[in-house]
């Protein structure tokens, strides 16, 4: 089977593009050929043998225009070297022409319908530029959905905004993401060395901080709530207006910021619960990351990944802007250390069910089905 994968990047460590190292290892190890057509690859699956052909990203240029003209390389790169594949997979608008299956990573037209999106007022030429690049990618998306044989919905409530913009169920299928449960599992760690408080009861936080879609703002209002919970914060400050935030609610003595961190799973085993009632989220891999931790999750309906949370292993909130809500479960988590075991354990053994394995399985039934019914059109 020839497999061919168009989207930016494919490597660790990034969201996107960790899912389709995963897919693209899997299908290598299945005997396909591998064929990437991105920005960037990470160099060990060119050392299996996986072949890549780069379309380089422009420098110095907006988000939008880079996207655009990704795009654009990737189908003429593809029709003038009359590329053939048994399956072609892409990620979002990363190409204008016919191909089997896409993976909506994020639905632009149902973030921009969502009444936590920032920009429907325009007040600056920021603004001014996020409402474009929304409605142009909506626009975009919609069209290239359209142009897939399949659409994968990377959780619930991406299938559910899918068919709201008009994709037929009949071409949704739903394929949730996974985790290492290496990488990320439970165990020691040393708070001191990490700048962390110790003998205290530790929340983390982690994800993008430059803009108020993740939520923090919400955290840090119920943190005020519960006085002896500190919370480490992962994300970088950049452009961020939540230090200054921590130091009008007085909290600077119980939040600590650290940045972009590549020590993600050293900090989860450090921290007692993790909360990330995001507004917007497709799916949400740290979720994921902190279950296989054995962490608590505080998490809201309109985080993709709240589907996997239940009573067992966390709470979830009916709206994330609830923070006298947020603020019971703060206080709730810490201080009380058994509910925190006990919740742990169920959000171990669920991220134990949603390995990188259970979903590459998944995508590889996926691409026989496809390859199957085009030898049979044949």
């Amino acid at each position: 089977m020839r497999v061919g994968i168009i989207t930016h990047n494919v490597f660790p460590g990034d969201g996107q593009g960790r899912v389709t190292y995963e897919i693209a290892k899997y299908a290598k190890s299945q005997g396909a050929e591998v064929v990437l057509i991105a920005d960037k690859v990470s160099s060990d699956l060119t050392d299996l043998g996986i072949e890549w052909i780069r379309i380089r990203g422009l420098d110095k240029v907006t988000n939008l225009l880079k996207g655009i003209h990704f795009a654009i390389s990737a189908t003429l790169l593809v029709k003038r070297e009359k590329l053939n594949f048994d399956v072609l997979l892409c990620n979002g608008a990363v190409y204008y022409a016919k191909h089997d299956i896409n993976v909506a990573h994020f639905v632009h037209g149902a973030w921009l319908k969502s009444k936590y999106y920032p920009f429907r007022r325009v007040t600056s030429l920021y603004s001014l530029y996020q409402r474009c690049f929304t409605s142009l990618n909506a626009f975009l998306e919609r069209r290239v959905f359209g142009n897939a044989r399949w659409v994968v919905g990377i959780s619930g409530n991406v299938s559910g905004e899918l068919a709201s913009i008009g994709i037929e169920k009949t071409r949704i299928v739903g394929i949730g993401n996974g985790v290492d449960t290496t990488e990320f599992s439970p165990g020691p760690a040393d708070r001191e060395a990490l700048g962390l408080p110790i003998d205290v009861p530790l929340a983390l936080f982690a994800g993008d901080i430059r803009t108020s879609r993740k939520n923090l703002d919400s955290v840090l209002t119920a943190l005020t709530e519960s006085p002896s919970l500190h919370l480490a914060v992962v994300g970088s400050t950049a452009g961020s207006p939540f230090p200054k935030r921590v130091e009008e609610l007085g909290l600077q003595n119980r939040v600590r910021f650290l940045g972009y961190r590549r020590d993600l799973p050293v900090i989860m085993r450090a921290s007692d619960f993790f909360v990330f009632p995001s507004r917007y989220e497709t799916s949400g891999l740290v979720v994921f990351e902190a279950m296989a931790s054995g962490l608590p999750v505080v998490t809201a309906r309109t985080t993709g990944a709240s589907e996997l949370v239940s009573k067992e292993s966390g709470y979830v909130l009916a709206d994330p802007d609830d923070t006298n809500g947020i603020a019971k479960v703060l206080r709730l988590l810490s201080e009380d250390e058994k509910r925190r075991r006990r919740l742990g354990d169920g959000a171990l053994r669920v991220a134990q069910r949603n390995t990188w394995q259970h979903m590459t399985a998944r995508y590889w039934k996926l691409f026989v089905a496809v390859a199957g019914s085009r030898t049979n059109a044949d």
